[in-house]
């Protein structure tokens, strides 16, 4: 998946670099949300997509 240039440095490449990145990349995220051809269930699982990110730590991402 491509992210707009301008809100990264490239392809998003690992759960760590998105990690790295969530907080330039939730603005955009949330930004979706206001369109108005999304469908209340599209919007749900974005909600709770973003939710989910927000919840994700260091430690969650650690190598084992």
């Amino acid at each position: 998946m491509m992210i707009d240039r301008d809100i990264s440095s490239g392809p998003v490449v690992d759960l760590a670099d998105f990690y790295t990145r969530w907080p330039q990349l939730r603005d955009h995220a949330v930004s979706v949300l206001d369109r108005p051809d999304l469908t209340d269930a599209e919007r749900e699982v974005l909600v709770w997509l973003t939710a989910l990110a927000d919840k994700i730590g260091p430690v969650d991402i650690e190598a084992s």
